[in-house]
């Protein structure tokens, strides 16, 4: 096998990088992906790989999956990651095939957490049974599941975010450009009334492969398992019992703080600021897996602004 790989390389690189390996979980987590095709050559370091479509994806060359999971895997290194393919390439996604592919993960491999990046452009309110498809998995098996919230594009310019987005159980995530606001010429709309995007991160990333070339891509796709990396690094600090009433905000809020202040590379520092704030949560018994309660700790520590890129 061709040993060319994927080296994920974030803006600015330090933003994102793991912290303190004191503060951090070294177990491994089960994560799964759903998306498209995945490039053997560019990544293999997934645990388990199973095609719900009936494309023969041996020989793919579409990098799509393997940059998400490459994220993920970068992020959090101990994870164990199931990758399911649900689209062909050049060809819309099917419910089917992702409905199997969440029965394959969550029932089958047991997994933790879910990255997805893909959806349909439905301009929907939050009423499909995508809400009710991620409630009853949450409920039965506590499984923490992340959507992209889709990008524009030359058809769908004022479409609201795309399904499975727009379910109220999941973890939305929008995009932020490269001064790190948000990009409203890359996010589809927002659903107010839902709180949706739940959450942004970047969404512009330099791919450098072996040779030395650097693919340049952006999109919420690459913004959601940024925030599944950071689930899955910080899920012991948060979670004491996994249920999904609550989940999202603590962990990936800990690294955008303290990167943020520059103290990354400060232990001492980290620990300091990280401890009280960690009993001051356990205090108010919200150490639990709140979408809720990490999401508004992020965006409290770090606010964001609304700012239109420019061309």
């Amino acid at each position: 096998m061709n040993n060319t790989k994927l080296g994920i390389e974030y803006l600015p690189k330090s933003f994102w990088k793991t912290t303190s390996t004191d503060i951090i979980s070294i177990k491994e987590r089960r994560i799964g992906v759903i998306d498209g095709p995945i490039s053997r050559r560019l990544f293999d370091y997934f645990d388990e790989y199973k095609n719900f479509t009936s494309e023969n994806d041996e020989y793919s060359t579409n990098a799509h999956s393997a940059i998400v999971s490459s994220i993920i895997k970068d992020i959090y290194l101990p994870s164990k990651l199931y990758v399911t393919q649900v689209e062909c390439e050049g060809s819309n996604n099917s419910e089917e095939s992702i409905m199997k592919a969440l029965e394959w993960l969550v029932i089958e491999k047991k997994v933790e957490i879910i990255n997805i990046s893909l959806g349909f452009y439905n301009n929907c309110n939050g009423g499909c049974l995508w809400d009710k498809r991620f409630k009853k998995l949450n409920d039965l098996y506590n499984v923490i599941i992340v959507v992209s919230g889709g990008n524009t594009n030359e058809y769908h310019k004022n479409d609201s975010i795309s399904c499975p987005g727009c379910a109220k159980t999941a973890i939305t995530v929008g995009a932020l450009n490269l001064e790190f606001n948000i990009d409203k010429e890359m996010n589809l709309k927002p659903i107010p009334q839902l709180n949706k995007p739940d959450i942004y991160a970047n969404g512009y990333i330099n791919i450098t492969i072996s040779n030395g070339d650097v693919w340049k891509r952006e999109g919420t796709s690459f913004s959601s398992p940024i925030i599944v990396g950071l689930i899955a690094k910080y899920y012991d600090e948060i979670v004491q019992t996994p249920e999904f009433t609550q989940i999202k905000n603590f962990l990936s809020s800990i690294d955008l703080f303290l990167n943020k202040k520059g103290l990354y590379s400060e232990k001492n520092k980290i620990k300091e600021i990280f401890k009280p704030k960690l009993k001051e949560l356990e205090k108010e018994n919200s150490c639990y897996l709140n979408k809720e309660n990490i999401i508004s700790f992020l965006t409290e520590l770090t606010p964001i602004k609304e700012k239109k890129a420019t061309s």
